[in-house]
This record gives C-alpha cells, structure tokens and sequence, in this order.
C-alpha cells in the first residue's frame, strides 16, 4: 500500500513503519545438503522456492548433511511470516503465513522470518496479506540491489523502514478472515485443477497407447514411421505477405508470437520466412526436444521462423490424435534420443531423422474419438483455470479495497 498522508487515513487507522512491529527478522544458515526430501530421522533445510506466489510450500526443501545439522538453528513457526529476501527480481521479497510448525525444517540465510514485538497491536495473518500485496511488492522491488538480473538482495534496514497503514487490531483479524476465505477458494480450486492434469495426462497415456480402448473399437493398430502418413512442406513467404506471425511453445503449441511474449522477436524481413497453412504441423527443429510442437488450426495461413520445420498428413490420420501423441512424454523422450543418434552435423532434429520416428495409428475413426474424449478434458483443464484466475482477480480487488480502507468490514465495535 501506498504510504498515505496522515489526515487521510482511514478513520481509526493509523501509519507505522515496519520496524515498529516486528522486533527482529531472523535468518537461517547456509548449509550443505542432499537434493531430496527428508527421509524419518533427516532435518532439511528449505529452498528458496518454498515461498514462491505468497504460497510456502515445506516440501521445497533438501536434506541437511548429517555433520551439518548442528549448525541448522530457526525452524518455521506457526504464526510467523517468511520472506524472501534474496531472490530472483519476480520474486525477491515474496512472503508466505506459517500455518503450522516445521520442527524437521530449517530456513536458509535466504529466508528471514518475523519475529513480532511483544504487545504489538498486529494480527500475523493481516500482516502477511498486507506484505502480498501488489503495491508492497512493487516498494520492494525499489529497493533490491544486485548486479545480477538472475539475484536480487533486500536489506533489513530499508525493508523495516517501509511505513504501511493499520488498521485496529479488530479489523486487521476481520480483513484476514475475508482474504483468508477467498485463499482456501483458490488453494482448493488450484488443488482441483493439479487433479484434472493428472488425469488428463493419464487419460493421454491410457488413450493413446492402446491399453485401454473406447468403447465399439477393436483391431490391431498400424505402427508406422511418420514419413508414411506425412510430408514435409517447405514454401517461404517470398511475396512478403502480411501474415500473422506465430511462435511454437512447450506447452501451448503455435501461439500469436506478438500477443504471447508482449513484444515483437522476429525480424523485420519475412520473406525468408515459411508458411504454415491451416492444418499443418510445424515445430522447432533444435529445440524440439523441449516439446515445441504445434498444430495450426486458427488461421488460413500465418508465418513460422524458418528455424522450424512445417509438415502435413494425408487422410489416414486426424490430426489433433496425432497432435496429442507428438506432445507425450514418451515422444519428447523419442525426440532427445534421436537428436542425440542424429548423423545430421548441423543440429537439431531435422526432417530425415523425425520422419522415421514410428506412431501408433488405429482406424480414423478410432484416432477421432480418443481425439473427442481428450478434447473434451482439456476443455474442463480450461474451464478450471479461468475460474482459478477469477478467483485470483477478485482476491486481488479486495486486497485493494480492505488493505487501503476504500471498504471497511464490520467488526464487533462496530456493529
């Protein structure tokens, strides 16, 4: 929250700096450790990423060497707050409320935790929401210090001097009941959405690899080298037609590269560039291996690097089944193994050596309905995640409107 002039303020509330109420911000060691979760007996010491989106996650965390675990000294505690103060510039001086204990855990020199002044009229849960907030963030950012664009540092001096509004302590513990009402929304929503992943990837598994079959669907499946249902297709955009230009993703396929990344990152000449049509395929030939394959269903024609390679089927195969089998994680591994064997001296998985990569093919009418049924729960995958960022969206509304005073909650005073 903006630092706001006393005359201002809320009626009731009140300005103060940081300082004022937590008494000391402890950090942990840096230790030697194993990169695995504690085993029965083992302490682990938490990696930055347990506090990550305002979110502490204890099982981001390693083991601590059994000779260093005399020097492990500040657990998580319940009713405390963690803050990031080295970081990466996204996410120096996140912070997360401690829910429970950690005894097994310890923090690293990376981590401070709040240790509050004794008779401080503060509620920890208001405290944390009010250091997640947009516009604390945004302070913090100004006064991060690093050379690095990859690590960035807080110190404690300035981070206690950062003056915020308080409400009374009545307040402070109705707003974080309210904000804490619409966090379990989004934590059971996110935890809803992590389900329909899995089964949406176990579905992929079962689906496309014939071990489990669709109901009316029976017969032996062809397995067959790409190069017999497909060919590659190579025609560069030598009249510079004003196409739109498209970028391959891991995770989303061909996207509208201006609107995904924010800014332009291709080249002003596009005549070099190739043409994908509508119902082509087209993927990053060196970075295949990532996953970056796509499908181009939304446009009569765009434009591709010419870095990638574009290719087409013939009749014997629905596409978005076989979209669906080229994203698996069983060809990401096919397409690693091939780059590695590949004789092609100039890198990358070019169309000689993909288009012997063999795929399972039932009937067209087979492909079609594995295709609908996977369609179907990527569309509750969509469905889930715009309700999870409304979620988030109206949480970030009342942020604004509870942690500034533009609405006041009822408390007992003054009902």
């Amino acid at each position: 929250m903006k630092p706001q002039n006393h005359h201002t303020l809320p009626d009731g509330w009140e300005m103060k700096r940081l300082g004022e109420v937590i008494a000391e911000l402890e950090s942990g060691s840096s230790l030697n450790s194993f990169d695995r979760k504690i085993q029965h007996g083992e302490i682990g010491i938490l990696k930055v990423s347990a506090v990550s989106g305002c979110k502490f996650t204890p099982s981001e965390h390693k083991t601590i060497l059994p000779k260093e675990s005399h020097l492990a000294r500040i657990n998580p505690r319940k009713d405390s707050i963690i803050i990031s103060r080295s970081n990466t510039p996204e996410l120096v001086g996140h912070s997360a409320y401690i829910h429970q204990d950690h005894p097994n855990l310890y923090l690293p020199d990376k981590l401070w935790q709040t240790v509050l002044r004794k008779g401080a009229e503060v509620n920890s849960m208001w405290l944390s929401q009010s250091l997640a907030s947009e516009e604390m963030l945004r302070r913090i950012s100004t006064i991060a210090t690093g050379s690095s664009n990859s690590m960035k540092n807080i110190s404690k001096e300035k981070f206690l001097k950062f003056e915020i509004c308080f409400p009374p302590l009545a307040e402070q513990k109705q707003i974080a009941a309210v904000l804490g009402t619409w966090d379990r929304a989004i934590e059971q929503s996110a935890e809803l959405l992590k389900t329909l992943r899995i089964r949406h990837r176990g579905l992929m598994y079962r689906l496309l690899t014939g071990q489990v079959r669709l109901p009316g669907y029976v017969g032996e499946w062809r397995h067959i080298e790409i190069n017999e249902i497909a060919r590659e297709v190579s025609i560069r955009n030598r009249h510079d037609l004003p196409l739109k230009v498209l970028s391959c993703t891991k995770y989303d396929g061909l996207v509208d590269s201006l609107s995904y990344f924010g800014r332009k990152i291709y080249s002003d000449d596009l005549t070099t560039y190739k043409i994908v049509s509508k119902g082509q395929f087209a993927y990053a030939t060196n970075h295949i291996e990532e996953g970056s394959i796509g499908y181009q269903s939304r446009y009569e024609a765009a434009l591709i690097s010419p870095m990638y390679t574009v290719f087409s089927t013939d009749s014997s195969v629905e596409d978005t089944y076989l979209y669906y089998l080229l994203k698996t994680d069983r060809y990401i591994q096919e397409y690693r193994r091939n780059m590695v064997g590949s004789i092609d001296r100039r890198g990358g998985l070019r169309w000689g050596d993909f288009s012997k990569i063999v795929v399972s093919l039932p009937t067209v009418d087979e492909q079609r309905a594995i295709a609908n049924v996977l369609d179907a729960s990527l569309r509750e995958i969509r469905q889930h995640e715009a309700k999870l960022e409304a979620l988030r969206e109206q949480k970030r509304g009342l942020m604004q409107c509870l942690l500034t005073g533009q609405v006041r909650v009822p408390t007992e005073a003054t009902a």
